[in-house]
């Protein structure tokens, strides 16, 4: 069975944004027929990359072929249009599917 992870990513000043990222994710992946989603939070300034993350160490290690990464939006995957293009490059290479909640999108 396809996994989906809802990626919540939040600098240590925005503790308010979790819950808005987790009702986004959500609400998308009722809609879309992805449930059940495992969160995994991680509080992590924005500029670090993604290689230097829970999204790089753990989250890009355990999806395989079919699963599904939700975040609220794109920003929450790196701090640079160059990074986010690198990370996503390799998850479609893997053939995780990368959806962007608040805009309803499937971006890989």
């Amino acid at each position: 069975m396809a996994k989906t992870i809802g990626y919540i990513q939040i600098s240590p000043e925005e503790e308010l944004t979790e819950l808005i990222q987790k009702v986004a994710i959500a609400d998308f992946a009722t809609k879309n027929q992805l449930e059940p989603v495992e969160y995994i939070k991680e509080e992590i300034a924005g500029y670090i990359g993604w290689r230097e993350r829970i999204l790089g160490q753990k989250i890009f290690a355990e999806l395989k072929e079919g699963d599904s990464l939700i975040v609220s939006e794109m920003g929450r995957l790196g701090n640079s249009s160059a990074e986010i293009n690198a990370f996503l490059t390799f998850l479609s290479d893997k053939g995780i599917n990368v959806y962007v909640a608040k805009t309803g999108i499937k971006i890989a």
